[in-house]
């Protein structure tokens, strides 16, 4: 049994670090691009606070998004490459820490590579699963309103685990749990708009499903209470955040209800798309199914109630995909950008992983021989799925690397001129054309063009580029 699954691990494990660690070293060739020059400029002159009050009463609400916004001001200069690996360690660990809390919960097995290997499964599927990563994690405009939520969401699952687990329920030691629900909640609220309601609906869920199925609910309320006032007050925040309006202005009308429903509908069926049109995302979504199926029937307990509640996990995942497109039909008419579809790829994975390992318990009395033909079927099948898949997306971040080097070199090079420029005492500084590798807008010789603008602001200096206008 042991052996059967270190081989499941080991097979997952491999090839789903590699593209992490592929992503992370990509990562720190990362620089200032387009509209992060506006946030670096307002967060060096106007200090983290103040630089938080600027955003929200001119553009938008995501306070937290802002915060991070201003600390821009403490790095930037210096280079923001060394963000992006750290924070993708960081989401792994924190992810290893969930999984540890919900597996001593339940009285699983919890060897330290199982929890590296169920971690690595879901950084990778999700890097693998979204329609563009680039921008989403390696672009700090996009990172900085994408990702955190992402890492701080199964922070708070793990707190409201060892909250289940505590020893003292003494009402101090009760309020204080219930004070970290409410702040995690509140902070995680301020990032994203896709995620901020999600968040809310998901705990909204989790408590009624507590309260109808757990026998110890009135304990439990409380934090999960907590963390939903902190959900409420985020959301809030963010509606009625003045900037809003300013940013409407570069959108049409809000659509009707109904609109919004449709446009939401289209969006969840264009992700779903992206999916099934790429062989990579169908082998990583296939291996992901099956690595669940496997790891439940191996390490599982054989419960007859699993099988009649994976349909309801699975449904209940679909339901919380589509609420990640409703803001962006309200704002935009519109539904995502492909950048911020890391958010639905993360509930993907979880959604088809937890209903494939409760599928793989009930499974778990035919997985008693290593030998069987079902298991070594399902543990071909996982090879291939992961390897290919990995290999795929592998080769394209590995081709990758030196436009990435190249950028890198180019934007220092650029950056000293334009420096160099200031100092002579000109107004206006001419730069090459860069070809960015992540795909976001670089400047043009269009003086109004924000990205213009936002170097301009940044620099002290007009920036134009040789590129041409192509927004006329």
């Amino acid at each position: 049994m042991k052996q059967k699954l270190l081989l499941i691990l080991w097979t997952a494990l491999v090839p789903a670090s590699f593209v992490i660690i592929l992503l992370a070293y990509l990562g720190s060739f990362t620089q200032l691009m387009a509209d992060d020059f506006c946030s670096a400029y307002y967060a060096e002159r106007l200090g983290i606070f103040r630089s938080t009050w600027y955003w929200y009463i001119t553009w938008h609400g995501g306070y937290s998004a802002a915060i991070a916004d201003g600390f821009l001001g403490l790095f930037a200069k210096k280079g923001i490459g060394f963000v992006f690996p750290i924070a993708i360690l960081v989401w792994w660990v924190i992810l290893i820490l969930m999984h540890e809390s919900i597996l001593k919960y339940y009285g699983y097995d919890r060897s330290l590579l199982l929890l590296i290997s169920l971690s690595a499964i879901v950084l990778c599927g999700t890097f693998i699963l979204s329609p563009t990563i680039k921008p989403s994690l390696l672009w700090w405009g996009g990172f900085r309103g994408y990702i955190p939520p992402l890492v701080l969401f199964p922070l708070y699952i793990c707190t409201y685990m060892h909250f289940l687990m505590r020893k003292a329920r003494l009402f101090w030691n009760t309020t204080m749990w219930c004070v970290v629900s409410f702040l995690i909640v509140l902070v995680n609220s301020g990032f994203s708009e896709t995620f901020t309601p999600v968040q809310l609906i998901i705990l909204v869920f989790l408590l009624a499903w507590i309260l109808f199925t757990s026998p110890q609910s009135a304990q439990i309320v409380p934090f999960l209470l907590s963390g939903i006032f902190g959900g409420f007050l985020g959301l809030v925040l963010m509606v009625v955040a003045p900037g809003n309006s300013a940013r409407q202005a570069f959108f049409p009308a809000p659509p009707s209800l109904f609109e919004i429903m449709v446009i939401s509908l289209r969006g969840a069926v264009y992700f779903l798309g992206t999916i099934f049109s790429d062989p990579a995302k169908i082998m990583m979504l296939t291996g992901i199914m099956i690595t669940g199926l496997t790891i439940g029937a191996v390490i599982g307990r054989n419960r007859a109630s699993n099988t009649k509640i994976a349909p309801f996990v699975f449904g209940s995942g679909l339901v919380f995909i589509y609420c990640c497109f409703p803001p962006a039909a309200y704002g935009q008419s519109a539904f995502p950008a492909d950048h911020t579809l890391v958010i639905p790829a993360f509930l993907l994975v979880y959604s088809l992983f937890s209903t494939s390992l409760l599928v793989g318990q009930n499974l778990s009395a035919k997985f008693k021989n290593q030998g069987t033909l079902i298991f070594k079927s399902l543990y071909i099948l996982m090879l291939l799925t992961f390897v290919f898949s990995s290999l795929a997306v592998s080769r394209a971040y590995i081709l990758d690397i030196p436009s990435a080097v190249r950028y890198a070199e180019e934007w220092q090079s650029r950056d000293d001129l334009i420096v160099s420029i200031k100092l002579s005492g000109k107004q206006t500084v001419l730069v090459p054309s860069i070809k960015n590798w992540i795909g976001i807008l670089e400047p043009i010789n269009n003086p109004r063009f924000f990205v213009n603008s936002c170097m301009s602001l940044y620099y002290d200096v007009g920036v134009l580029s040789d590129k041409k206008d192509i927004f006329k």
